[in-house]
C-alpha cells in the first residue's frame, strides 16, 4: 500500500567506479510495479548522482569567493567556487570559521519523497577571504589621506600667505613710522629758525612802536586804524628835527615787517598743522586743558588776520555779549576751560577761510554768544580737570557756554558741500 516514492531510496555518500575522478557522488533507487498491481515488483530504476555536475551550473560565472560543503548524516565535502566554477576541495568541512557565522545553509532532499530510513542531504555555502577581498577597496584610505593632505596643505598655504602679508603689513608699518619720524624732523628743523624770525620780527615791531613813542606794537596798530591819530603824529614828525628817519618811511618799515612776520607765522601754522596731524593719526594727540580768557584769544586771533583783510579791504569786526547782556564789559573776565592752542587753531581755521572765499569790500563778523545748558549740569556743580605739570584744578560749572560763529558776505556752501565738510582731507 506503499507509494513508488515511499519505496524510493537515496544512498550515503559514495564514489562511484566511473566517477571517482568528479568526486563523491549517490545512487537512488526506484522501485518499479506494474500499473495495475501495485504489489508485485518487476525490477528497479537506478539513478546515479555526482554532486560535482550538480554544482556546475549553479552559480554565475562571475562569482568566487564562495565555500560550498555538502553534509550528509555520516561525511561533509567542502568545494570552493571560482568564477562560477565549484571545485573539490576536500573532504570534511573547511570553509573558514570566521565566516562561519555568515553561511546559510538549506536541505537538498525531500523526506516525502524517499524512504524514511534514507539518509538527508543539506547543502551549506560560505563566504570566504577572497569574497570579501573582491570587495575590499582602498578607497576609503586613500579619501581619509588626501583629506588630511588637502587639510594640511591648505593650512601651509595660509599660514605663508599670512606671513607675507604680516611682512607686508609690518614693511607698512616701518615704511609710515619712517614718513612719521621724517616729518617730525623737518617740521622741528624748520619750525625752529622760523621761530626765531618770527621773535626777531616781534621784537623789531615793538622796537619801532618805542621809538614811536608808543607802549607796545599792539598801540602802534590801534594808532594805524584811526587817521586822526596818524595825522597828530604827522605833524609831530614834521615839529621833529632831530629824527632821522622820516615818520612815514618808519611805518613803511613797520608795515613790512608786520608782513613778513604775518606770513613766517603761517608757515609756523602750517608746520604745526603737520605735526598735529601725525599726532592724530599716531593716537598721540591730547588735549591741554586750562583756564582760558576767552575773548583775549579770540581778539588776539583775529589780529593776525588784519593785514590780509586789509589787503581785500575786508571789514574784520568782532562782536559779542555777557551772560547778562552787557557789550563787552565783562569780556575780559570770562574765562573758559579749554585747550588755548586748539581754540585759536580752529578759530583760525574759520577766520582764515571766510577771507579765503569773502569778495574784496566785503565784511566778516566773529560773533561770541551765551547758550544755556539746559539739560547740562546744574549750575554750581564742580568739576575738575588736571593740568600739564600735574596740578589739580577745580571749577564751577556755569549753566551756559560760548558759542563762537563766523559770518561772512561770501558765497556761502551747498548742502552737498556741507554734508562732505568733516570728512578727512576736505579743505
Amino acid at each position: 500500500n506503499h507509494s513508488d516514492s515511499e519505496c524510493s531510496v537515496i544512498t550515503d555518500v559514495l564514489v562511484l567506479p566511473n566517477a571517482y575522478q568528479r568526486g563523491p557522488a549517490a545512487v537512488i533507487v526506484q522501485p518499479v510495479y506494474p500499473s495495475n498491481n501495485r504489489t508485485m515488483l518487476t525490477g528497479f530504476v537506478v539513478n546515479q548522482i555526482i554532486w560535482d555536475e550538480l554544482l556546475e551550473n549553479l552559480f554565475a560565472a562571475k562569482v568566487s569567493g564562495v565555500d560550498c560543503v555538502l553534509h550528509s548524516e555520516k561525511a561533509a565535502f567542502t568545494y570552493t567556487v571560482n568564477k562560477g566554477v565549484a571545485s573539490f576541495r576536500g573532504d570534511g568541512d573547511l570553509h573558514e570559521q570566521q565566516y562561519h557565522s555568515s553561511g546559510c545553509c538549506v536541505g537538498i532532499t525531500n523526506n516525502d519523497l524517499y524512504f524514511e530510513g534514507s539518509p538527508k542531504y543539506k547543502l551549506c555555502l560560505y563566504p570566504n577571504s577572497k569574497l570579501y577581498d573582491s570587495y575590499r577597496t582602498e578607497n576609503p584610505r586613500i579619501a581619509a589621506i588626501g583629506a588630511v593632505s588637502t587639510i594640511l596643505f591648505t593650512s601651509f598655504l595660509f599660514f605663508l600667505y599670512d606671513f607675507f602679508v604680516r611682512r607686508d603689513v609690518s614693511a607698512k608699518k616701518d615704511l609710515l613710522q619712517a614718513k612719521r619720524r621724517f616729518m617730525r624732523f623737518v617740521s622741528h628743523e624748520v619750525r625752529t629758525p622760523l621761530s626765531a624770525v618770527c621773535m626777531g620780527l616781534n621784537v623789531m615791531q615793538s622796537e619801532i612802536a618805542s621809538s614811536l613813542g608808543f607802549k607796545s606794537s599792539d598801540d602802534l596798530d590801534d594808532s594805524i586804524d584811526k587817521t586822526k591819530h596818524l595825522q597828530e603824529k604827522k605833524k609831530k614828525e614834521k615839529e621833529d628835527t632831530t629824527r632821522s628817519v622820516a615818520m612815514k618811511d618808519v611805518l613803511e618799515w613797520y608795515e613790512m615787517a608786520k608782513e613778513v612776520q604775518g606770513n613766517t607765522q603761517n608757515a609756523v601754522n602750517v608746520l604745526n598743522d603737520l605735526l598735529n596731524y601725525d599726532k592724530i593719526e599716531s593716537g598721540t594727540m591730547h588735549l591741554e586743558l586750562a583756564v582760558v580768557p576767552i575773548w583775549q584769544l579770540i581778539e588776539q586771533t583775529v589780529k593776525e588776520f588784519k593785514l590780509a583783510a586789509d589787503r581785500k579791504q575786508l571789514k574784520l569786526e568782532v562782536s559779542g555779549c555777557d551772560d547778562d547782556g552787557d557789550d563787552g564789559n565783562r569780556k575780559e573776565e570770562t574765562k573758559l576751560v579749554g585747550d588755548a592752542v586748539r581754540l585759536s587753531q580752529v578759530i583760525r581755521n574759520l577766520i582764515s577761510n571766510a577771507i579765503k572765499f569773502t569778495p574784496e569790500h566785503g565784511s566778516i563778523e566773529i560773533q561770541g554768544k551765551w547758550v544755556i545748558n539746559e539739560k547740562g549740569k546744574k549750575e554750581g556743580s564742580m568739576d575738575r580737570f588736571v593740568r600739564k605739570n600735574g596740578e589739580e584744578v577745580s571749577y564751577c560749572r556755569s549753566r551756559a557756554s560760548l558759542l563762537v560763529s563766523v559770518h561772512d558776505t561770501g558765497a556761502g556752501m551747498t548742502q552737498e558741500q556741507s554734508k562732505k565738510l568733516f570728512r578727512a582731507g576736505m579743505q
